[in-house]
């Protein structure tokens, strides 16, 4: 949590600056131009929807005392992955190129990964890893050009992940699975094009760290009540995105210098 409360103040400082209006000009009573308005205005609270493709990296490692399904120490990776669809709001603030703002995006996600037989005295063993949503909540920063925006997001990362396990042979059908919710950060880019005064597709790329955590479970199944200790080590989540919004406000234009 201190790091997305560092790197959103840091986001809102720098959007600041880059916001802060300038001083009036001189006496315009003998001027007869106005300020030629150029583009769509990116200012605004907008929503909409997203949708995409994520992968990522989770290490699974037996703790001690040691578990039914494995000796302690014993470590393995799984590789979730597939897709992800969910929406967005947010709000942002125009002033000349610059563009800041928060957004808070939650989507449902059905990355997972089962591997067979990773600890090899027990090769007909299953284990399963999977990430159930992701929810961000960050600042945005970037430049407008014309109808597009360029911009880069950080701030903080959540998800449901969940673990579970299957044994085979010599003592089939024991079972495990528990699921926890896990936080860190995230970091991104995106590139948007205004299609008209409020409708804007996107596309953009996360890089989500989760912080590891320790799995206490027992088993079921066959065999109930044996202690299964599981470190997961820090999650890495990539996704590439597409997005549509909807923005409010777009009867006004944004003056560019």
């Amino acid at each position: 949590m201190k790091a997305f409360q560092t790197t959103v103040m840091g986001l809102l400082a720098l959007g600041a600056l880059a916001l802060a209006p300038t001083a009036a000009g001189a006496d315009g009573a003998a001027r007869g131009k106005a300020e030629s308005a150029c583009c769509n205005t990116w200012s605004g609270f907008y929503f909409g929807v997203n949708a995409g493709y994520g992968w990522g990296d989770a290490e699974w490692q037996f703790q001690p005392p040691g578990n039914f399904f494995g000796p302690a120490g014993t470590t393995f990776s799984t590789d979730p992955r597939v897709g992800l669809v969910g929406g967005h709001a947010g709000v942002l603030i125009q002033r000349g190129h610059f563009v800041a703002g928060i957004e808070v995006s939650y989507d449902a996600a059905w990355l997972k990964d089962t591997v067979v037989g990773p600890v090899p005295v027990f090769p007909n063993d299953t284990f399963k890893t999977e990430i159930n949503d992701l929810l961000l909540i960050v600042g945005r920063l970037g430049v407008a050009m014309n109808n597009f925006l360029l911009y880069g997001k950080a701030g903080f990362a959540s998800s449901n992940v969940e673990l579970s396990g299957l044994s085979g042979v010599p003592v089939a059908g024991v079972t495990f699975n528990k699921d926890e919710r896990l936080t860190g950060w995230t970091v991104g880019a995106g590139l948007e094009w205004m299609l008209s005064s409020n409708i804007i597709l996107g596309v953009e790329y996360n890089y989500v760290h989760l912080d590891n955590e320790a799995f206490n479970l027992r088993t079921g199944g066959t065999v109930v009540g044996l202690p299964v200790l599981v470190n997961l080590d820090d999650v890495a989540i990539h996704t590439v995105m597409g997005r549509l919004s909807y923005k409010f406000g777009g009867d006004r234009k944004a003056p560019l210098k």
